[in-house]
């Protein structure tokens, strides 16, 4: 997922948009990094969130996943970094099945420049919404 190119602090804010969006849908959940291994042994990170519940109950446990894509936007290459974030359900059921689909994605803009000075320096920004455009919100 190679999130180490994007500082803390601009990681950090494109988690909490995300959360405010699903936020807005009606979905309560936190979410955050983990580090998971693949079936070669190697690691990679995925976005996780913390269990919810649909009223009334209908599954057994809801949970979303998702991934971060980050790309050279292909238009400015040197400015833009394109930072893709896709979220999927998945949902087990009481008779111990389970399931999932894709909810979306949403896709943000990040100053390249700006952001390899914020790694460098490790330093916090207080202008971090000058730094991430949200480009596409969430679409389902």
């Amino acid at each position: 997922m190679k999130t180490e190119i994007l500082s803390k602090q601009v990681l950090d804010y494109i988690i909490n948009d995300v959360e405010t969006t699903i936020h807005r849908l009606g979905i309560n959940a936190q979410l955050s990094i983990e580090v998971e291994k693949d079936y070669r042994g190697n690691e990679y990170e995925k976005l996780v969130s913390t269990s919810f519940q649909t009223m009334p109950m209908l599954f057994k446990e809801i949970h979303l996943e998702g991934n971060i894509a980050i790309r050279d936007k292909v238009d400015a290459p040197d400015d833009f970094l394109e930072v893709y974030v896709y979220l999927y359900y998945y949902y087990h059921t009481f008779d111990n099945g389970s399931n999932g689909h894709t909810l979306g994605r949403i896709v943000f803009e990040v100053d390249k420049r700006t952001n390899e000075k914020m790694i460098e320096n490790g330093g916090e920004s207080n202008y971090i919404s000058m730094i991430v455009r949200k480009v596409q919100s969430l679409e389902i």
